[in-house]
């Protein structure tokens, strides 16, 4: 079950490069264009399928337990771990929210998966300000994972070899 939760972490991370690259480059060929619209859709789609992923790696979680690396950790690299990973999983879990609350409120979308809108159709200005929320949210947190995935290469390939 180990090896499963492996391939879920790895699946995410394709999944955020996927959203991230099907958003940002969307507008490419032009923004009246089928690039444009594909994009933006499998966008959606992408935001969907990580959040019903991040679901069941949460309740696999539970049943496999926390992954732990070898190496002796002091208490304030332990709480720092927590608190990194604890964001990551509300980040998860936020931003397909997020992007659900958008195209919802938009109300001019066609939910991915047939799933019903999460609220009310809203004024645009209440969009804009969800959309920047968003937006903003999805930087930080990409930043947060380059943190964590460089902590985890120096802890791999340096700290593990000196065991400290």
């Amino acid at each position: 079950m180990k090896k499963t939760m492996i391939i879920i972490h790895w699946l995410t991370v394709i999944l955020i490069a996927m959203a991230f690259l099907s958003i940002e480059y969307r507008s490419a060929f032009g923004k009246h264009s089928l690039f444009h619209d594909v994009m933006k859709t499998s966008h959606l789609y992408i935001g969907f399928l990580v959040l019903f992923l991040t679901i069941f790696r949460l309740i696999a979680r539970q049943f496999v337990g926390g992954m732990s690396l070898d190496i002796p950790k002091s208490n304030f690299r332990v709480a720092i771990s927590h608190f990194f990973h604890l964001f990551l999983y509300v980040w998860l879990i936020a931003m397909p929210i997020l992007g659900w609350c958008i195209i919802s409120a938009k109300g001019s979308y066609s939910i991915p998966f047939g799933i019903p809108s999460i609220i009310s159709v809203m004024p645009h200005t209440t969009v804009v300000a969800i959309k920047d929320l968003h937006n903003t949210f999805a930087y930080f947190g990409l930043w947060v994972i380059f943190i964590h995935a460089s902590v985890a290469l120096v802890d791999y390939y340096f700290m593990k070899k000196r065991k400290l």
